[in-house]
């Protein structure tokens, strides 16, 4: 059999375990969510009812809480794609941190820069946007050369570059591109922003770009020849090489390609919020990130349920600490426990068919 006559067999048993997997754990992530929330409000926390109560339908009743949520889970989402095309071709990249935190200076300090010389709006997030994904994709370099020559060691030079970027982006914020007009460790602010699709209506045009890059990762994974070679490499380089797969390219293109999507990630926070970097603004986004993959079982298409999820968690446990209902330490322990439930092989026993128990 040719490669091109192997690959739909393949693409079959992968979508078959895969999907049910991944729609397992969105649910399971779900369920874990109410349950750890109202078991942290009946610790910690005096009004419990009223905190689960705002959770849970809050959101619905008050729409900027609705627009914030979906605003915030627009970069995840494509972290959360970044993560996922780095570990489906098997390299294990932490990166993402630095990637997002770097795009996220070169988007403003860019933007800043060209709208000082009178551009239009449009001009200036375009030119912003794409400098912040560039600068992401060179820095991600020595990582992709790393994995092509060696993938074992992508995980421990990734986060080496991703934390040393997080100290140097620091310095540049706390130095010589600091604002001086006021007392925020910040960047300069530029004006122009990602507008909303409609006013009345919660979404922008950063999560509509999210979706339509879930949309085409989903239709490279799951539809395409390619797709369906860079998951088997992935999972067995050795298996891939004697078939004939381009292993040269799937060696380091992935990585590069990650790094676009948290550059673009953070190009867009800046973007549609402050118009500014302030120090420590990628507030674990890339962490997160990998949170979120883990959930969605590396499947882009369930990326964006779990990006919502997380938040949703984020956004309401910030909005019960301005009420004095919670602390947002909180968030950082719920985070922990649904990754871990969701990580072991103990959630399965909640999906087992009965047959299997005979």
């Amino acid at each position: 059999m040719t490669i091109r006559e192997q690959l739909p067999v393949w693409k079959c048993l992968l979508q078959e375990q895969s999907m049910y997997k991944a729609l397992r754990r969105v649910v399971t992530a779900l369920i874990s969510l109410l349950l750890l929330i109202f078991i942290i409000t009946v610790a910690f926390s005096k009004n419990t009812f009223i905190v689960y109560r705002l959770f849970l339908f809050q959101p619905f009743k008050n729409p900027r809480l609705l627009k914030t949520i979906i605003d915030n889970s627009a970069p995840l989402i494509l972290c959360g794609l970044g993560v996922i095309t780095a570990f489906r071709s098997g390299n294990f990249s932490l990166a993402g941190e630095g990637q997002v935190y770097t795009a996220m200076l070169t988007t403003a300090v860019t933007a800043f820069a060209i709208e000082h010389h009178g551009a239009s709006s449009g001009l200036v997030l375009s030119l912003a946007i794409i400098a912040g994904v560039i600068m992401a994709g060179i820095i991600s370099i020595p990582i992709a050369l790393v994995g092509r020559s060696k993938r074992e060691n992508v995980l421990l030079i990734s986060f080496m570059v991703s934390q040393g970027l997080l100290y140097i982006v620091d310095g540049f914020i706390a130095g010589p591109l600091r604002d001086h007009s006021n007392n925020l460790v910040a960047t300069a602010m530029f004006t122009a922003r990602l507008p909303s699709i409609i006013p009345v209506f919660p979404i922008t045009f950063s999560f509509l770009i999210a979706i339509f890059v879930t949309f085409a990762l989903w239709l490279f994974f799951e539809r395409t020849p390619h797709g369906v070679m860079l998951t088997l490499y992935g999972r067995n380089e050795t298996f891939a090489k004697l078939q004939g797969y381009p292993v040269l390219i799937f060696s380091w293109i992935p990585i590069i390609i990650s790094g676009f999507l948290h550059g673009l990630a953070g190009s867009l926070i800046v973007t549609v919020s402050y118009g500014r970097v302030i120090r420590g603004m990628s507030g674990g986004i890339g962490w997160n990130a990998i949170g979120t993959s883990l959930i969605a079982a590396n499947k882009p298409a369930f990326i964006p349920f779990a990006a919502l999820l997380f938040s949703w968690l984020d956004t309401m446990t910030q909005y019960t600490s301005a009420l004095g209902y919670l602390s947002f330490n909180n968030t950082i322990l719920i985070k922990a426990l649904v990754i871990l439930f969701i990580a072991s092989r103990k959630p399965d026993f909640l999906f087992v068919k009965r047959a299997s128990l005979l």
